[in-house]
């Protein structure tokens, strides 16, 4: 997939290049987009913010609700739709639903990881959806590798648990999109914007005990088990802005 967005300030979407699989703004795949193209992902839908694994994109809203288009198999849209969102007009603007985040919940961040989305909730709560592509992408231990997650109705909405943290509040979340071999997220928290990762410990991405081949896989990896990152918020994830 050769293709690039920007986010207007008023929330309208624009892209160009090539869409190779999936349909990620309403014009099927293997379209060439000479130009600026906007998205169509429903009538006076503004985005705030948007994030992508592989093959589909996920976007926060202005009014903090939640789509996602493009290949939507393995639960990657959240929900148990197979198909693909966006690969014509009658798969994309109002046709691609919200994702079901919980009743009266709104999302304040999101981020996607190679096979997988997390977001952070209005209440400082982490949910995620997808592939738990290498343990520990998806924080419900113990998820084994290849398992999927958001795909059934008792892991959507009001069901699905939050991410054990530990005493940590959330603020912002980055993922490791693009990175063929890491697999994962980091969470900067309210108090010294200090940072907590989870997934496949590749490149030293949690801290400075952990091997690589340490992966957030039991229930005892996570809460207050889950040690502060060293490294991973500037190695992995990039900066958040004062």
């Amino acid at each position: 997939r050769e293709m690039r967005y920007i986010i207007t300030e008023s929330g309208n979407v624009y892209t160009w290049g090539t869409h190779s699989r999936g349909g990620h703004a309403g014009f099927g795949s293997g379209i060439a987009l000479p130009g600026e193209t906007t998205f169509n992902i429903g009538t006076n839908v503004k985005v705030k913010k948007m994030s992508e694994s592989y093959d589909t994109i996920c976007a926060i809203t202005f009014t903090g609700k939640v789509k996602c288009w493009g290949f939507c198999s393995n639960g990657y849209c959240g929900s148990d739709y197979t198909g693909s969102y966006g690969l014509n007009p009658n798969t994309s603007g109002d046709t691609i639903p919200y994702v079901d985040i919980g009743t009266g919940r709104t999302a304040i961040d999101i981020a996607g990881s190679q096979n997988s989305f997390c977001i952070i909730k209005d209440n400082h709560e982490i949910v995620c959806w997808g592939v738990n592509t290498q343990s520990g992408e998806i924080p419900y231990p113990p998820l084994a590798s290849g398992v999927v997650w958001g795909d059934d109705e008792s892991e959507r909405g009001d069901a699905c648990p939050a991410a054990d943290l530990g005493d940590f509040t959330p603020i912002a979340i980055f993922g490791s999109t693009g990175v063929l071999s890491v697999r994962g997220y980091c969470a900067v928290g309210e108090n010294n914007h200090s940072v907590k990762c989870w997934g496949t410990n590749t490149n030293l991405r949690f801290s400075s005990s952990a091997t690589n081949s340490y992966k957030t896989n039991l229930v005892s990896d996570f809460g207050d088990n889950l040690p502060y990152s060293l490294y991973g918020y500037k190695r992995v994830c990039g900066c958040l802005a004062p």
